[in-house]
């Protein structure tokens, strides 16, 4: 059976990350693989050493990241430098 939400993918990422042998790792997350990391950080603290989120947002938080973007690309004005 394949994961299909943010903490199952956590705790397979975990239970990968344990097989290696790896007892701190760097996570980088970009798009949901952000979401994945912050779960791992959240519930795996002892294993994170350091976090890289990229084109990311907390769960929920995508509607104010898309109101954000829109409101950026509403300045049709703004200058380019």
């Amino acid at each position: 059976m394949s994961a299909d939400n943010v903490a199952e993918m956590a705790t397979d990422a975990e239970h990968f990350i344990s097989a290696l042998g790896l007892k701190k790792v760097d996570l980088l997350g970009y798009s949901l693989g952000g979401f994945i990391a912050q779960k791992i950080a959240a519930d795996y603290p002892e294993l994170v050493r350091k976090i890289l989120l990229v084109g990311t947002a907390p769960q929920g938080g995508e509607e104010h990241l898309l109101k954000v973007l829109a409101d950026a690309f509403s300045h049709n004005d703004a200058p380019d430098t």
